[in-house]
């Protein structure tokens, strides 16, 4: 596959980076196909044919059988519900929500104590309130729903908020989109500004946290107890992709948008260069 996609490049007088700009990849993958270290996936080989001018079968060959991908725009694998959003030209890489069955974050192993306590706290207040004045329950009241909504109904927001999040990476940049009930709230963070990506992993999943300059980020486990717990809304305050089904694929394309960026970066430098 390799040699054919080099041949073909070649054949059609095309460059490295012309390929890399026109499948969304970096310069890097597209040799690293050529000298077959990797193979594209099936529906990069649609997006891969396409900007060759050729057909899928004088890519792929006749002997070699392809799972040919749905007929959608370049990019993007299934309808992207805010499409409007895009600016003209911006092309979508990749689009997904995080997972809102998982409920349970590692940060829940303290969280959770401290619910159980601050619930016993309140119970115990509200039986000295019973005990002495009944005044004191104007206290104790407002301390047990709070202590249950810790333990209890945050979880319920957490799986609301998820089901309302979606998340996405253009050639661009990265989105983070909460569509509210009464406000969309949206977060554009462009490849340029991005420091450093770091991924971590949890059961069959796992979160990317995106280091913006000039951000004056939450920490890694701060993010997780208060953006990713329920006890807020919206996108929160983490520049964060939380509990994707997929975190390497996501991690993957995120970096080699980067790379590509820097590539451009460097090419102007030397062009630039008397």
């Amino acid at each position: 596959m390799g040699d054919q996609i080099r041949n073909l490049r070649r054949k059609k007088h095309l460059t490295r980076r012309y390929l890399a700009e026109h499948t969304g990849v970096s310069i890097l993958r597209v040799m690293l196909w050529e000298i077959n270290l990797q193979r594209p996936d099936d529906t990069m080989l649609v997006h891969i044919a396409s900007a060759l001018g050729v057909t899928l079968r004088e890519l792929t060959g006749k002997r070699e059988v392809v799972r040919q991908a749905a007929p959608v725009e370049a990019g993007t694998l299934s309808p992207f519900p805010f499409a409007e959003d895009l600016s003209d030209g911006e092309r979508l890489l990749w689009h997904g929500q995080p997972n809102k069955n998982r409920l349970f974050t590692s940060a829940d192993a303290v969280n959770i104590p401290v619910s159980l306590f601050f619930l016993a706290f309140s119970v115990w207040w509200t039986y000295l309130a019973i005990l002495a004045n009944a005044w004191l329950l104007c206290v104790s009241i407002p301390l047990f729903l709070v202590a249950l909504h810790l333990l209890l109904f945050r979880f319920l927001v957490k799986r609301y908020v998820k089901g309302r999040t979606y998340y996405a990476l253009t050639d661009a940049r990265i989105l983070l989109i909460y569509d509210g009930k009464d406000q969309r709230q949206i977060r554009s963070i462009p490849y340029s500004e991005v420091r450093d990506v770091r991924m971590t992993l949890a059961g069959q999943g796992g979160s990317l946290y995106f280091d913006v300059y000039g951000y004056v980020a939450v920490s890694r486990a701060a993010s997780q107890r208060i953006d990713n717990t329920g006890l807020t809304t919206g996108v929160g305050d983490a520049n964060a992709f939380f509990d994707l089904a997929d975190p390497k694929s996501v991690l993957q394309t995120v970096q080699e948008q980067i790379a590509l960026l820097k590539d451009k970066k460097s090419d102007h430098t030397h062009k630039s260069q008397p």
